[in-house]
């Protein structure tokens, strides 16, 4: 983003208020292109500190939380088989 780095957003719960959206529209209307308004109001609702906190992972990193996630999948589906 240019301007620096927006500031962190605290985590939230599923039931508290939006984190309001940086706005990219003057960047994005600099590069010819207008905001669609149905991906502006999705873009409210998503929390991205939790992206960019994986972002700041190395490729290892994401693997293996990736696969540790999927062993907890695995183990959710065979404890709920009789």
């Amino acid at each position: 983003m240019k301007g620096g780095q927006p500031p962190p957003v605290q985590g939230r719960t599923v039931a508290g208020p939006a984190a309001p959206a940086p706005d990219d529209a003057p960047t994005l209307r600099a590069a010819g292109f207008e905001p669609d308004p149905v991906i502006e109001a999705y873009k409210r609702d998503i929390d991205r500190t939790l992206l960019r906190q994986n972002l700041r992972r190395s490729v290892t990193e994401r693997v293996a939380n990736l696969m540790a996630l999927q062993r907890l999948a695995a183990e959710a589906r065979r404890a709920t088989r009789p």
